[in-house]
């Protein structure tokens, strides 16, 4: 039991560091904190306080038509509706050609499509890939123009063709085949990816996060076997650091560090009365506007957390009445449900779904 605690504690670790450093490698993430459901709000809080670079404007000229697309509340450049998930924003990324008017290929071509594939939720695929390509043809000329469109028909190739990851074991049940079915999804990932864009392109989109890819994966290998010491596990990752390039490695060096903020805040989270503590905490590695806001989260989930144990409560009680009705029970329970909202009543079926997992 205690072997299988520990694994799951290095499966949270590493997901926890991975999702972090790659909200960096997106380049996203500020806008969302407020309209993400409580649900989400742990993530949340690692995009909140990632303090993330936009690129710098450049001048207009013939071959970069436009530095920096703004979407407006309501409207594009276009004149067309936007989805809620762009309102108020600007496009994450700029298109830029030479003084030959070739495209010039770098990673903010993938930041721009995966800008507007985030409406996918709110908007048609057929929208959405309207909406880029009239992107691309007001940012660059022609020739540039065309690369850049069959460059996203092959990154929306590779989208389509890309399958999730279904382990047939878990890595506490089995963690040398989960490792090695892992591995196994990583190598047909980057195939696929060069399959569809290229050797170039999938390097340029890809080459980082794929070099990240394989350390957590030698990560995971290190941290589960039970052959090595915790002085040999350190010294190996140690030597994997090493390996990561100067940038990767400053990244998830400080990755790595505000996971283990985290997991202490989680801790104290657990009791009441560590606000302060936790503040400061969060202050030290994010600032105070960030650690502010993460603090308010704190509040609106304790407060979620204390309604839907309010209602689980009252409806065990209904449940349990021996002098209701099946159909007075089931009123009663509607009852109740109406003091969540259209949203909230999705979380709280999730919720109610999982406990009664759990009693089975």
């Amino acid at each position: 039991m205690k072997n299988k605690l520990t694994i799951s504690a290095i499966i949270i670790l590493i997901i926890v560091i991975g999702i972090i450093f790659k909200m960096f490698l997106s380049k996203d993430g500020k806008k969302n904190i407020l309209q993400d459901n409580a649900a989400q709000q742990k993530i949340d809080s690692y995009k909140v306080a990632n303090d993330l670079s936009k690129p710098a404007s450049l001048p207009k000229s013939p071959n970069n038509k436009s530095s920096e697309t703004p979407i407006t509340k309501n409207q594009d450049l276009n004149g067309s509706a936007i989805p809620p998930a762009l309102s108020d924003t600007k496009v994450d990324g700029v298109l830029r050609a030479d003084s030959n008017g070739k495209l010039i290929i770098n990673r903010d071509i993938r930041h721009i499509f995966d800008y507007f594939l985030s409406a996918r939720s709110q908007e048609s695929l057929d929208t959405i890939i309207s909406r880029i390509k009239n992107h691309i043809n007001n940012s660059l000329p022609s020739e540039a123009a065309k690369q850049a469109t069959e460059i996203f028909n092959s990154y929306i190739a590779y989208q389509n063709d890309l399958k999730k990851f279904e382990p047939s074991v878990t890595l506490e049940g089995n963690k040398d085949q989960y490792i090695s079915e892992l591995k196994k999804a990583f190598q047909e990932r980057m195939d696929l990816r060069r399959k569809n864009m290229g050797d170039k392109i999938a390097d340029v989109f890809f080459g980082e996060e794929e070099s990240y890819d394989n350390f957590t994966l030698q990560n995971l290998e290190i941290q589960t076997n039970d052959s090595l010491s915790k002085k040999e596990k350190d010294d190996k990752i140690k030597v994997l650091e090493d390996q990561l390039p100067e940038e990767l490695k400053e990244r998830y060096k400080r990755k790595r560090e505000e996971a283990s903020v985290e997991s202490e805040i989680n801790e104290l989270l657990k009791n009441e009365g560590n606000e302060q503590k936790i503040n400061q905490l969060r202050e030290s590695v994010y600032g105070k506007e960030a650690a502010d806001r993460l603090g308010q989260l704190d509040k609106q989930r304790k407060e979620w957390q204390n309604r839907v144990e309010e209602y689980q409560k009252s409806k065990d009680t209904i449940l349990g009445s021996s002098d209701l009705s099946n159909e007075n029970k089931q009123t009663k329970i509607k009852e109740l449900e109406k003091n969540f909202n259209g949203t909230e009543l999705i979380e709280l079926e999730i919720l109610e779904k999982i406990r009664a997992q759990k009693k089975k």
